[in-house]
């Protein structure tokens, strides 16, 4: 969720650096996953997984440097291959997808104008 960057921003910040992986995530807008839930609540069971994503595709440590520049943080993102997310080592897919997601609509920039 694009409302769960400073979280993620804020775990993983020690003396006002940010160390995150280099793996993508795709994240959405909340309200999207609200409307996407009830769509499938009140739609005919399709006896399958379904995965929603965002419309973009980035690092971790790119989205959290976009989320801190465009909210006027100051505190430096270090991008590290190696480096954990909440304790977990991510593969090279990272917190994406698989194949076939259902895509939200809302950009990151779209969601940050609108939060303010």
């Amino acid at each position: 969720f694009f409302e769960f960057l400073g979280a993620i921003a804020y775990g993983s910040t020690v003396n006002d650096v940010i160390r995150l992986p280099t793996a993508p995530m795709q994240p959405v807008a909340a309200n999207e996953v609200a409307a996407t839930l009830a769509e499938i609540a009140t739609g005919t069971p399709s006896n399958t997984t379904l995965e929603l994503a965002g419309p973009e595709s980035l690092s971790i440590a790119e989205f959290i440097q976009k989320f801190l520049a465009t909210s006027g943080d100051g505190r430096t993102v270090i991008a590290d291959p190696d480096a954990s997310y909440f304790g977990a080592k991510l593969d090279s897919l990272g917190l994406n997808p698989g194949d076939s997601p259902k895509l939200g609509r809302i950009t990151f920039s779209e969601w940050h104008r609108h939060q303010h």
